[in-house]
């Protein structure tokens, strides 16, 4: 049973990768298609799981702001954070405007908090995705991001599968350890060497190599988040749209976390 589990989780796993790159390689706006799909579902699961424990989002607000985010990245490119702090205050305004004009206005700054987190952590930060997609050599850069963050989770899951023993984070997620980390982590500086030597330009092995330092790093650390929201809803998923591997936001928690560190740091790096 346990066997088929993990075939279903592997083939779901390579369907959903093939079409991720298949999207990236055809054009921005088919990676737009995917990520505002992936995006709205995360959304949705995110504020559906905050009202299970009392809090009202307007949720209608929070999916406007999504969409806003990765609309204007792909209208402005890599020019796209500079329009980001408009979006939040917008998400801010409105979601405060519904608020007060409920009849029952009790956990209104919850409401609203809970609706504007959605707007950056989901929106902003995935819109960030689609920024890098439009910047000179795109198309690399995006594949190497999406390389690097994809392969160093199933590195860690691969890894820390079969050889974890000492827990990463218990009290957050009991199923990640050190020796997985340090599985995802050569799998990521092997992306990086390769990509730094095959993708020149924009990509060079010392740039290739920063870039996997910093994945290795926060790609970790965007799924122990992910994990602490969802133990604070006392779920084990935050849905179940992708078979076996759980809701959207479960798939994009790492890139989320990710894609603002890897945009800033590739233009440092090629600055």
């Amino acid at each position: 049973m346990e066997r088929e589990k993990v075939d279903r989780k592997i083939i779901a796993g390579v369907i959903l990768g093939g079409v991720a790159l298949a999207c990236i390689f055809l054009s921005e706006i088919t990676l737009l298609a995917l990520v505002l799909a992936l995006g709205l579902v995360a959304a949705g699961e995110l504020m559906r799981l905050a009202r299970t424990r009392g809090a009202r989002p307007a949720p209608l607000v929070g999916l406007l702001a999504v969409a806003a985010a990765y609309v204007a990245a792909f209208m402005q490119d890599a020019r796209a954070p500079e329009v980001f702090p408009a979006l939040v205050g917008a998400a801010l305004i409105l979601t405060s405007a519904v608020v007060l004009f409920r009849s029952n206005r009790q956990g209104a700054v919850v409401a609203v908090a809970s609706t504007v987190f959605v707007a950056v952590y989901i929106g902003m930060m995935g819109a960030y995705m689609i920024a890098m997609r439009g910047m000179h050599d795109g198309f690399r850069v995006v594949l190497v991001f999406g390389l690097m963050v994809v392969l160093n989770d199933v590195g860690a899951w691969a890894v820390g599968r079969r050889y974890g023993r000492h827990l990463l984070a218990k009290t957050v997620s009991p199923s990640k350890t050190w020796e997985g980390w340090l599985g995802g982590t050569v799998v990521t500086f092997a992306v990086g060497a390769l990509t730094g030597a095959g993708f020149d330009p924009p990509m060079t092995v010392n740039r290739g190599l920063a870039l996997a330092a910093l994945v290795s790093i926060a790609a970790p650390l965007g799924d122990l988040f992910e994990s602490m929201l969802k133990r604070d809803f006392g779920v084990k998923d935050t849905g179940g749209v992708v078979p076996e591997h759980g809701g959207a936001l479960d798939r994009l928690d790492s890139l989320l976390f990710t894609a603002p560190l890897f945009f800033y740091a590739f233009r440092a790096l090629t600055s």
